[in-house]
């Protein structure tokens, strides 16, 4: 195997081959290959949540208590949302923009897990969701909060797609302007059902939480 640095000890047999070919754009494919070795599980916890193979434990919570868990899940979001689109968009692309050798691999590694953990997050805000159940005459509601996850989800995809095609530029076509640098510009979108979740709320009105 031979020389593997401290800050890859424990990773993937792929991520140390990628660090000692050391071909161009490597960092930037060290880090994808480490972020989808950590969220590798939780796609396939999903995945079983969504068939259906998933135990999840039911969590009954009467109207009261139902409106006060209702109403955290937007500002839940939006703080997981912006998180994620600043790792993703300013922090980890920054690190990465400097790494020429093993001395920065602890701070990519550490973003990566950053990252990695804000995802998982991403994920018990779904599992979170399917686990509640409400009053019967809110459950129409409740179904509005299914998928609010996906867009961090899809974005986080998105990023690891960038990562895949930087690593895979070809040098000299980029200098001689033939080929282009692609854009971390990725855009974290709020749930599109939103608005008509806010306006179901209201149509309720304050009767229905009692």
């Amino acid at each position: 195997m031979g020389y593997v640095p401290e800050a890859l000890t424990n990773e993937s047999l792929s991520t140390k081959r990628i660090h000692r070919q050391g071909r161009s754009g490597w960092q930037f494919a060290l880090a994808k290959e480490m972020l989808l070795d950590r969220i590798s599980t939780v796609d396939r916890k999903l995945r079983r949540v969504e068939s259906g193979a998933q135990f999840i434990a039911p969590t009954h919570l009467p109207a009261p208590d139902y409106l006060s868990w209702l109403q955290k899940r937007p500002e839940l979001l939006q703080r997981l949302i912006r998180a994620v689109g600043i790792q993703c968009t300013a922090d980890l692309p920054r690190i990465l923009a400097v790494t020429i050798d093993e001395t920065s691999l602890a701070e990519v590694k550490d973003a990566v897990e950053q990252l990695a953990f804000l995802y998982e997050e991403a994920a018990n805000f779904e599992l979170d969701v399917r686990s509640v159940k409400p009053p019967e005459h809110l459950a129409s509601v409740h179904r509005m909060t299914f998928g609010w996850s996906d867009p961090i989800r899809d974005g986080i995809a998105e990023f690891v797609g960038v990562l895949d095609a930087i690593s895979k530029l070809n040098v000299k076509r980029v200098k001689s302007g033939t080929e282009t640098l692609p854009d971390f510009g990725i855009t974290f979108e709020s749930p599109t059902n939103i608005k008509e979740f806010g306006e179901a709320l209201e149509a309720l009105g304050p009767s229905a939480f009692r």
